[in-house]
Parts: C-alpha cells; sequence; structure tokens
C-alpha cells in the first residue's frame, strides 16, 4: 500500500510542478500584454479597474511568472523548499485572480479553478509535505 501511496503523491507532485510551469508562461504573456497594451486590462463597459497603473500591474505578472517558473523547476528537482513556496505562491494567484475578476469573470474563473486544483496537488492528504 505504500508503493501506491508514494506513485499517488509522486503523481500529484507532477501534476503541481507541470502546473506551475504552464501558470509561469501565462503570467508571463500576460505581464507583456499588459506592458506593450495598456487597453488589456480595460473594457469600456467596465470603466475603472482596481489597477491604476497597468505598467506595474504588467511587471507584476512577469515578475510572479518568472517566480512561478523557478518555483515549478523547484518542484520538478525535489527540493524541499518548493513546496512551501508553491503554496505561497497559488494563495497569491488566487488574491490577483480575484482582483481581475469583474474585468474578466471567465478567464478568472478558469484560473480560480486551476489555483485551486494546483493548491490540493501541492497539499493532497498523504504527502505530509515530503516530497
Amino acid at each position: 500500500m505504500a508503493r501506491a501511496d508514494s506513485l499517488n503523491v509522486s503523481g500529484w507532485m507532477s501534476f503541481a510542478s507541470t502546473i506551475m510551469l504552464v501558470y509561469a508562461g501565462l503570467l508571463i504573456v500576460a505581464g507583456l500584454a499588459g506592458i506593450f497594451n495598456s487597453e488589456i486590462y480595460l473594457r469600456a463597459d467596465q470603466g475603472q479597474f482596481l489597477i491604476y497603473d497597468h505598467l506595474v500591474w504588467g511587471w507584476v505578472h512577469i515578475i510572479l511568472g518568472v517566480v512561478f517558473a523557478v518555483t515549478g523547476i523547484g518542484l520538478v528537482r525535489q527540493k524541499s523548499w518548493a513546496l512551501f513556496s508553491a503554496a505561497l505562491l497559488v494563495v497569491c494567484a488566487i488574491l490577483l485572480n480575484l482582483l481581475i475578476v469583474t474585468v474578466y469573470p471567465g478567464w478568472s474563473m478558469l484560473f480560480l479553478l486551476l489555483d485551486t486544483l494546483l493548491l490540493y496537488a501541492l497539499m493532497v492528504p498523504g504527502s505530509k509535505g515530503k516530497l
């Protein structure tokens, strides 16, 4: 039974590390889009957005994308610091997605679902914080 549990945990960790790396790419693309097109986070029918400086918002996405990528690589390499860092980053991503839910509700809900799955994969019962 222990063998099946270890395979299950490593499967969840593989899922989590893959999603972290994909998420990193999406954050970097979103950040570049925000930097090069300041109207990407605005919608004419919505009016104001919670973030007023879109250049800063784009850089926040790029920096978070790089940190997600480093943490995802840490998960792949089974580094001990990566599990806690990944969980903390996912909580930050949840908060960021809540900020843009009024601007892009479909994408925000999709990423909130992805964040929830990712958080579960990181904290799956039986892992006990071990990679």
